[in-house]
């Protein structure tokens, strides 16, 4: 039990005074007297200096099939239970892996989250998060699995980050990882087009020039007036062949003085190098099964907008004539393709806005990937039904994402500024919310950033170790808790070594090797102890279960004076003018309780202090509790204040 509901309830909101530990986002039931079990969720804790309070929102319960809200209040003093897996995935159904991709896992839980992939290829989709919080790792996650569906996939890749999907995931521990969720390391079926001087072993990319009079318009540098229009219509209408030189030629012999600047326009396509007399046959982006990516690295971004006008253009045209099998198209930096109208228009604006708004209709698939949401045209974001949500700070973005998403609430918003690195809030899929931990890829990542090593980067770092361990880092950067620290305060950077260990149900827990606490958040540095197996017998053990439900005064416990004196000098209790309440130092809960997702992974790190290790037998420990399958050794690092 986490507590009992206190004050004003309504169907669809309450409160409770916690009673135990509780964490944001955290899945409760709790019994209504008419439709008997109801999922909620906490949406906000609060903590004074007597009581934890959190708020809850009430999702429903099943009826026919049908999610369902109570139409009366919950009774306050009703228990409110942390809610199983079975009754969480069972009220929100989204564990069925038959019918989508699986994605990860339910955040803190064991539960399969899976895409519908026919909905995401009908209704389109949108990753959005700032940079560096896992928006390319998840869509390659994604691509792995709608790739062994056998879809074909076209992606606009500005930054060459995608090509890596055709090799299996290298890292030691990958299989390890992998293991764990029915998968294995594997590679897919790639195909770069790029400029092949940049990108290695690409296929050359170029497009025809076999564009109408309004086409041409479109690509040019600057948009035409109404004098160069009726120059290039009756240049186009003279040709025989459409090649640039041609056209350059024939607008050339016009009388209009309108030619000499729409040439001028003309020759800056030609110097592109990008366009080819020679026939093209689209088809060849779209193959079942293959990945074929349009790899801009190198190429100027009017190049980029051109490619991307002409490639998407004409693959929207077939599959509207059944001429190519329904594909997805992933659009990376959607911004730079389909912006704002308030940031200008690009070359390839209309035709984004057209395959967002028409193309569910003929089984092509959008997938919009921006770390700037505010600047993604509205209209082309408001066309994706589903939605992954990465940490976002700019309050720009927040805002353009709250317009553009259903069923956000201000405290799921702040939650979004939150978020760490591979958990991503997923909508669309379902009647509400979900805050998911992302598998690992099957394949290789290539999005990450290039190292420059902190030393060029950071004070005092020529007065730190180096050293390659196996590592977790918190969410907050270096960077951001200097610049929070006072100016009489400088940060060291500690290696705190700690023991990740895989238990029952593949649920994993992280314990300090200097203190022997489980540590329950690395972001807010709050650890818990394991008491002591021999506590629980006995006299103790009936104090303790005496003060599990709340605060009782000492005199309506029936023990001898010296067991509880031994359980306050131990810590396990704490008495305030009488009144004894269980300590919240300790778990007097299941350990898994506080499991978590961690992935460390093997850098060069620099640091100030590395902590001994104290506690080298917590297996010991930790067993007398749950079942331990498997144990590894890590480093935490931690930046802390030092005046």
């Amino acid at each position: 039990m986490l507590g009992e509901i206190t004050g004003t309830t309504t169907p669809t909101s309450f409160t409770f005074d916690v009673a135990d530990s509780v964490q944001n986002l955290e899945y409760v039931k709790v019994y209504h007297d008419e439709q008997g079990y109801v999922l909620c969720q906490v949406v906000e804790v609060e903590k004074d200096d007597e009581t934890t309070r959190a708020s809850c929102n009430v999702i429903g319960y099943r009826d026919d099939g049908r999610l369902e809200v109570p139409r009366t209040p919950f009774d306050p003093g009703t228990e409110v239970l942390l809610a199983d897996d079975e009754f969480i995935a069972e009220t929100i159904q989204i564990d069925d892996s038959k019918k989508g991709g699986h994605l990860g896992t339910l955040s803190g839980r064991n539960i399969e989250v899976n895409l519908d992939l026919n909905k995401i290829i009908t209704k389109h989709l949108s990753v959005l998060a700032k940079s560096g919080s896992g928006k390319s790792y998840t869509v390659g996650v994604l691509l792995e699995e709608i790739l062994d569906k056998g879809i074909p996939v076209v992606v606009i890749d500005p930054h060459g980050e995608y090509g890596s999907l055709r090799d299996p995931n290298p890292e030691g521990d990958a299989k390890e990882k992998l293991k764990q969720f029915g998968l294995r390391p594997n590679g897919y079926d790639v195909v770069e087009w790029g400029d092949p001087e940049v990108v290695d072993e690409a296929r050359p990319l170029s497009i025809p020039h076999d564009f109408s009079t309004r086409e041409t318009a479109n690509i040019l540098p600057d948009s035409p007036t109404g004098a160069q229009r009726a120059v290039l219509y009756n240049a186009l209408k003279k040709m025989d062949s459409s090649d640039l030189e041609s056209l350059i030629h024939t607008v050339d012999l016009d009388d209009s003085n309108a030619k000499y600047q729409l040439i001028s326009m003309l020759e800056h396509l030609q110097s592109l190098d990008i366009f080819t007399q020679q026939d093209y046959d689209y088809k060849q982006f779209v193959e079942p099964g293959t990945c074929n990516i349009l790899n801009f690295k190198g190429l100027e971004p009017n190049v980029q907008e051109l490619v991307v006008y002409k490639v998407v253009s004409e693959l929207f045209s077939m599959r509207k004539k059944k001429a190519v099998p329904p594909f997805f198209l992933v659009v990376e930096e959607a911004h730079n393709y389909a912006p704002e109208r308030s940031f200008g228009e690009k070359q390839c604006s209309d035709v984004m806005r057209t395959v967002a708004s028409e193309g569910r209709k003929f089984g092509l698939g959008l997938c919009v990937v921006s770390q700037r949401p505010a600047r993604v045209d509205k209209n082309v974001l408001s066309q994706c039904s589903t939605q992954v949500l990465m940490k976002i700070t700019n309050p720009n973005d927040l805002r353009a994402v709250s317009k553009s998403v259903e069923n956000l609430t201000s405290a799921t918003e702040n939650e979004i500024k939150n978020l760490a690195v591979g958990t991503g809030l997923v909508t669309g899929i379902n009647e509400m919310p979900l805050l998911v931990d992302i598998r690992p890829r099957r394949s290789r990542h290539g999005g990450q950033a290039e190292e420059i090593f902190a030393e060029e980067l950071r004070p005092g770092d020529d007065d730190r170790e180096k050293e390659l361990v196996n590592v977790i880092e918190p969410q907050q950067s270096f960077e951001e808790v200097r610049m929070a620290a006072d100016d009489d305060m400088s940060v060291n950077i500690v290696l705190h070594p700690c023991s990740i260990f895989k238990c029952e149900n593949d649920e994993t827990l992280l314990m300090s090797k200097v203190t022997g606490d489980v540590i329950i958040d690395i972001e807010r540095r709050r650890r818990k102890q394991l008491p002591d197996p021999g506590v629980f017998s006995g006299d103790r053990m009936t104090v303790l279960q005496a003060l599990h439900d709340g605060s009782v005064h000492r005199d309506e416990v029936d023990v001898e004076a010296d067991i509880l004196q031994s359980l306050l000098d131990d810590g396990y209790i704490d008495e305030d003018e009488g009144v004894l309440s269980l300590s919240d130092r300790y778990v007097f809960t299941d350990p898994l309780h506080y499991s978590g997702s961690y992935q460390p992974s093997y850098r060069e790190v620099l640091y100030d202090e590395k902590r001994d290790v104290i506690y080298d037998s917590l297996r010991e420990l930790l067993s007398n509790y749950v079942d331990v399958e498997d144990e590894k050794d890590c480093y935490l690092l931690q930046y802390e204040y030092d005046e």
